[in-house]
């Protein structure tokens, strides 16, 4: 049970920020002026047990990303069905920062969280960009994002966990940005027939996830923002060890993967430390080994990929976080074998059809069909790109991949 809370007009336009501005109080101010919102960081609301609790489907592996298509169908149901569903509580809101609403769901089996985010009036492609992002992921077969998938969040779970943790400025926000916010009115309904909820993302929490900077890849950081390092014709870096070897290959596909979805929410170098991370066993000072352990290599994990989809330019190098600018006077033209097959072997057509078919149909309710066929364009240019590399430097594009599987 809980209370609502009182709250506040919505503000509107010009009028309601210069009065957040003198108040602190309208949603609508700069972000120095926020204060952040700190959620519960444990517990959460109970969610009403339905019918059958130990009827839920699927299941979940928080220790890793899953590996093959069951596993991550498997994870995909288990977040979609509600029944698996046991807290709800809200995660801290840095608004100094961002201003993405989020939220935890701890399910009834033990260690299995997954993080909910939810569309409103700043960000209302959010969702739909993580859900998007990893179907690209799935299609691409990097296996670097975790399962994601939509699922429908009853408006009175919202409120309630809202009620509970959070002060009223916040339920304030969650209430003119997400329930009375217009542009979201095609994403808030009765789906499947069930009670009146919002469409959000739902990401499996992976266990044991770090910043890059605080990984055995934190060399990734040192180097900074220095693309040569990935130019064949300007040998300039030799790497030390085959670990270094694996971090650099992991580093261009991540810079390639951003490109064909549009990442706009990532540092454009290791060096920024934003919303870059990895994941991986080894254990401090870092002596991991690829030939002792070839399964327990660190490896970058993509997370927080709403800022996806939301570029118009079908070319490479128009958003100001990309890697191929001409500008920058350095090209990356090394990659993995793996991710220089998957990307030159299809076309605009397989692309657009494998990944439509990896996303729940829902997901175009947020998603602007045309970020998505920038997408696709972008997919088309970086096979280009690539094919224009092997035939420049041969196999000298896989240097860092080929310096991992040297005996």
């Amino acid at each position: 049970a809980y209370q609502a809370v009182p709250l506040r007009p919505c503000p509107l336009g010009l009028f309601g920020s210069l009065r957040g501005i003198t108040r602190r109080l309208s949603l609508l101010q700069s972000s120095r002026h926020f204060v952040p919102f700190e959620g519960p960081g444990k517990g959460g609301w109970m969610i009403p047990p339905g019918e059958d609790t130990a009827g839920g489907i699927g299941a979940c592996d928080p220790t890793g990303l899953a590996a093959t298509a069951a596993e991550r169908d498997g994870c995909q149901a288990f977040m979609k069905d509600n029944r698996n569903w046991a807290r709800l509580r809200p995660i801290s809101s840095v608004l100094n920062t961002g201003r993405t609403i989020k939220f935890l769901v701890e399910s009834r089996v033990e260690g299995v969280h997954f993080v909910i985010k939810i569309p409103q009036r700043k960000f209302t492609h959010e969702p739909a960009g993580e859900v998007a992002a990893h179907a690209v992921d799935n299609v691409l077969g990097l296996q670097r994002v975790p399962p994601t998938t939509l699922v429908p969040l009853p408006l009175d779970w919202l409120r309630a966990a809202a009620a509970v943790f959070m002060p009223a400025m916040y339920n304030q926000w969650v209430d003119c940005f997400v329930f009375r916010e217009d542009s979201l009115k095609k994403a808030i309904g009765k789906w499947g027939g069930g009670p009146e909820a919002v469409l959000v993302s739902a990401q499996l929490y992976v266990h044991g996830v770090h910043r890059v900077a605080d990984s055995p890849l934190n060399f990734l950081v040192e180097m900074g923002d220095s693309n040569a390092i990935f130019d064949p014709s300007k040998p300039k870096h030799v790497p030390k060890s085959k670990l270094e070897a694996w971090g650099l290959r992991e580093a261009a596909d991540m810079y390639i993967f951003d490109e064909i979805t549009g990442a706009t929410d990532r540092g454009s170098s290791f060096a920024s430390k934003h919303n870059t991370f990895a994941i991986g066993t080894c254990e401090a000072p870092w002596t991991c080994d690829p030939d002792t352990t070839p399964g327990k290599l660190p490896h970058t994990i993509y997370l927080d990929q709403g800022g996806c989809f939301t570029v118009w330019q079908d070319k490479l190098g128009q958003h100001k976080r990309s890697h191929f600018q001409e500008s920058r006077q350095a090209d990356i033209c090394m990659f993995s074998r793996h991710l220089f097959e998957a990307v030159t072997q299809t076309d605009a057509v397989k692309f657009n059809g494998a990944v439509r078919a990896a996303m729940p149909d829902d997901t175009w309710t947020l998603l602007r069909k045309e970020h998505f066929k920038a997408a696709v364009g972008r997919l088309v240019e970086m096979s280009k790109w690539m094919q224009r590399c092997y035939e420049s430097h041969g196999d000298g594009v896989f240097r860092y991949d080929d310096a991992v599987l040297r005996p």
